[in-house]
């Protein structure tokens, strides 16, 4: 399963004995885990606003998945990804959400994510929590 910053961010907030971990756990129980390189960056920046140490919060996650370095390949369908996303009427989709879920697809893996705006990718589970 490739995993979503914001499944990552939630993963990092959310206390180990709720439901919304236990939703999220569910779906990650079996298998290995990847997430883009790039994701690091996004973690240590939500990190950095909220007064976390990203060192700390990045070794936890690293923990827990595969770390897939992209290549030219995962950019340029990135960026593909991203029009498509945009076409569809999605306005804030951006390069970084192409580029995960390119890195997704590259290696065969469905993106677990709470961001609506892939809804319509049917390779893309979306979480809902209230």
């Amino acid at each position: 399963m490739f995993i979503d910053t914001t499944i990552l961010i939630r993963i990092l907030n959310t206390n180990k004995d709720t439901n919304d971990f236990k939703k999220i756990f569910d779906h990650l129980q079996s298998g290995q885990h990847f997430i883009s390189a790039l994701q690091l960056a996004e973690v240590s920046d939500w990190c950095l606003k909220n007064g976390l140490d990203p060192n700390e919060s990045i070794s936890r996650i690293k923990k827990i998945v595969n770390i897939i370095l992209p290549n030219e390949v995962i950019y340029l369908n990135g960026s593909k990804i991203k029009k498509e996303l945009r076409d569809k009427g999605i306005r804030k989709a951006g390069i970084n959400d192409g580029i995960i879920l390119a890195t997704a697809r590259h290696i065969g893996q469905k993106l677990l994510t709470t961001d609506n705006d892939f809804r319509s990718e049917t390779d893309v589970i979306v979480l809902e929590f209230k």
